[in-house]
């Protein structure tokens, strides 16, 4: 824990400004998908995934494995394979993304930001927990 961190706030039940604008994203990704236009954001999910992976690292107390790096062969030939499950971390929220963009109800419903800011609470708690346990 480092010196600022003792000026940060401790609740993991909020959002912070990045995460906020990051329900922001979604909520736009679901427009698009509600509209039947999934590419409304160019590489859309990908690229939340991406940001998700990263704003999970910040709920934890890990140093930041760059998916850039989580698959490089000189990685793996030194014996590091926690590359793989890193990778399994950001495809999982990838995964969480898609599928709720296509899930039917969700494509029916009136999606609010409030909706969009739990959704993902939820994942980066689940994300935080899952790059703790590597």
């Amino acid at each position: 824990m480092g010196f600022f961190d003792l000026f940060k706030p401790n609740n993991q039940d909020t959002l912070s400004r990045d995460e906020k604008e990051a329900a922001k994203i979604l909520k736009d990704i679901f427009h698009g998908y509600q509209n039947g236009d999934p590419n409304y954001i160019p590489n859309g999910v990908e690229k939340l995934a991406i940001g998700l992976y990263y704003l999970a690292y910040k709920r934890t107390n890990k140093k930041v494995f760059r998916l850039e790096d989580a698959l490089n062969p000189m990685t793996m030939l030194n014996g590091n394979f926690k590359g793989v499950h890193y990778v399994g971390v950001y495809s999982a929220i990838k995964t969480t993304i898609e599928k709720t963009c296509n899930n039917p109800v969700m494509l029916r419903a009136v999606i609010t930001i409030q909706e969009c800011e739990q959704a993902i609470l939820v994942v980066l708690k689940t994300s935080a927990t899952s790059i703790s346990k590597i």
